[in-house]
């Protein structure tokens, strides 16, 4: 009897190394078929990137388009300009007098901005406050004759 048992647990040792085989093949040829499925570089779904728009992680680079702004100033006075949005101010550049440029302003979503205009030896405004999207472009003309109480505040 002892000699039976001893076939029957080379038997089960024999099934249980064919089984543990067979999985291990069936696993090696799963992540080989996926990983020529996808394309390189891209992440695999359930890899923690780029799964879940909602876990707070970073789902990708961020797109940053600038805005456009055409400035043509017909002031005899050269105007400093400065884009405000989000409680922090930047310089955009200088517009020389009776001139125009076109000044860049990087920019990665839809938010607030004001322009403020410093002319060099005059008064100051701020334009009120409008929406812009990445990519937009946008017209302003500064006056001859400055008027702070037009579009400005």
């Amino acid at each position: 009897m002892r000699v039976l048992s001893l076939s029957n647990q080379k038997l089960y040792n024999k099934v249980r190394i064919i089984n543990r085989l067979t999985k291990h093949v069936w696993l090696f040829a799963f992540f080989f078929f996926l990983s020529t499925c996808t394309q390189p570089g891209r992440p695999i779904a359930g890899s923690g990137v780029g799964g879940d728009p909602f876990s707070g992680g970073n789902s990708g680079p961020v797109v940053v388009e600038d805005i456009e702004l055409r400035v043509r100033n017909l002031n005899f006075n050269d105007a400093r300009l400065y884009a405000i949005s989000g409680g922090s101010r930047r310089r955009l550049g200088q517009v020389t007098a009776l001139s125009d440029e076109i000044l860049k302003i990087p920019w990665q979503f839809t938010d607030r901005l004001r322009i403020e205009i410093d002319l060099v030896t005059g008064p100051s405004c701020v334009t009120r406050e409008f929406m812009v999207d990445p990519g937009e472009i946008l017209e302003l003309q500064i006056e001859s004759r400055f008027d702070p109480t037009g579009l400005c505040r």
